[in-house]
């Protein structure tokens, strides 16, 4: 089980070629991403568009491969491609690694670059990163503010 919550932010989207790009990320980066803090605080969980997945090697690698990682300075972070979801065009944020406040700011850039109109994420509902949230400008989603994430085991 894990508790998060949904937030969302409006981005600046400025359709440019990005200034960060995809990132390669070597096998020990994706391996330690696995035990940080985030993924700790969601017991192995992430968000990625509107599901909550469970946090693997062979994932992480994937996710690198479809160029949807980013390394910048000390954060890793995972920013979906754009989708038109609700009239806008829609990328979520994943902070595999990093510095809550950091990664908040450089996805909201990232995003925007990619075309994204409004960026969204699952954090850890934790009450230091949802305050540095919300002074970033995120908001939480009405229907997300509190979630609770089950694990269903098949026999």
């Amino acid at each position: 089980m894990c508790e998060a919550a949904h937030i969302s932010a409006i981005t600046k989207a400025k359709r440019k070629t990005p200034r960060r790009l995809p990132s390669s990320a070597p096998r020990t980066l994706i391996e330690s991403c696995l035990k940080s803090n985030y993924l700790t605080k969601m017991n192995g969980y992430m968000g990625r568009k509107w599901h909550i997945l469970k946090s693997n090697t062979s994932l992480l690698r994937r996710l690198v491969e479809e160029g949807e990682v980013y390394i910048v300075e000390d954060s890793v972070l995972l920013v979906t491609k754009p989708e038109k979801r609700f009239r806008h065009a829609q990328s979520s944020l994943t902070i595999l690694d990093g510095p809550p406040a950091k990664s908040l700011r450089v996805a909201k850039e990232i995003a925007g670059h990619l075309g994204a109109r409004i960026l969204s994420s699952y954090i850890p509902h934790d009450r230091y990163q949802l305050s540095v949230a919300k002074r970033l400008g995120y908001r939480r989603s009405p229907w997300g503010k509190h979630c609770y994430v089950y694990e269903k085991r098949v026999p």
